[in-house]
């Protein structure tokens, strides 16, 4: 077999979703950032659970639960009011595919209340309403936390990569994450870390501490137990 070693890598479902949805072309894997590569990886992996298909609801794209895969509508006419409509439509939609993996990688009670949630829920039994109250309050507090420095990191990045429409989509995406921060942490960061690379930002001292951040939630959600940690 002929291997041409020029002939860059590409991840051909995602690629399909994105052409359907009209979102921007991600740039090919030598362009991208290694995490950001590796959390491509784990997209891919996930999509083939997920049935799409095209809806005009008022969401750029949103995956609901249909044990035991999952399906996920999408808007290719969606306009953000704050990102460039087209790189907002990828990313969302690849926030969406990345609710799939966390809702397998996370170890927690089965009940629909914690579908999608984006840390392990490891309480010990007897499992009870307020052990699960209690473990979602001490991680949600620290997903808060690490959001709030996201945003200050934001603040002080004034360098020229952050244009001031990126800034305010970024800073909408953040209030976003913190109206639901149990599902909208990992996700978040993804969609983040991929809005930032279509905006040529991927040098950024943002894209960076997002970057930490989200390298900290891939690790846990590859352990079976590990809580969030603060950055």
């Amino acid at each position: 077999m002929i291997v041409n070693n020029d002939v860059p890598m590409r991840r051909t479902a995602i690629d399909r979703q994105i052409t359907a949805c009209k979102g921007a072309p991600l740039p090919d894997d030598d362009l991208l950032d290694g995490h950001l590569r590796s959390l491509l990886d784990e997209a891919a992996s996930a999509i083939s659970g997920i049935e799409f298909g095209e809806a005009t609801n008022g969401q750029p794209a949103q995956i609901t639960a249909e044990r035991p895969g999952y399906s996920s509508t999408f808007d290719p006419a969606y306009v953000s009011a704050t990102g460039e409509p087209r790189a907002f439509r990828t990313s969302a939609l690849l926030h969406e595919i990345l609710h799939a993996s966390c809702d397998r990688a996370y170890v927690k009670p089965d009940i629909q209340e914690l579908d999608f949630c984006n840390f392990h829920v490891v309480v010990p039994a007897p499992v009870t309403d307020q052990a699960i109250i209690a473990e979602l309050k001490g991680q949600r507090e620290t997903v808060t936390a690490n959001i709030g420095k996201a945003g200050k990191a934001l603040e002080a990045d004034r360098g020229r990569l952050i244009s001031d429409t990126t800034r305010a989509h970024l800073n909408a995406r953040f209030t976003y994450a913190l109206a639901l921060p149990n599902v909208h942490y990992d996700t978040v960061l993804f969609e983040l870390l991929v809005y930032l690379a279509l905006q040529n930002a991927q040098a950024s001292p943002t894209f960076q501490f997002l970057k930490k951040l989200s390298v900290e939630a891939a690790d846990r959600r590859g352990d079976d137990s590990g809580r969030i940690q603060a950055i």
